[in-house]
């Protein structure tokens, strides 16, 4: 699950919409190596959505190829 981390002061390009931030919302996850930064709370809850949803997908896919060779 992401959680959020401090920003430095430097200017980051938002992940998600690509704007331009002074003061960013950072948030970090186990399997990435560098935190993602966003401008608002809507991009980072977007990207969450996403994140979560790909997470969800990967998991399936993992159970119906496990369901499925040990039918075959």
């Amino acid at each position: 699950m992401p959680f959020q981390v401090k920003s430095s002061g430097r200017i980051y390009r938002c992940a998600m919409c690509g704007k331009l931030t002074s003061n960013p919302i950072m948030y970090k996850t186990c399997c990435m190596n560098r935190p993602m930064p966003f401008c608002s709370t809507t991009c980072a809850r977007r990207w969450i959505n996403n994140w979560i949803r790909n997470q969800e997908q990967i998991i399936t896919k993992k159970t119906s190829t496990a369901t499925r060779s040990t039918i075959l």
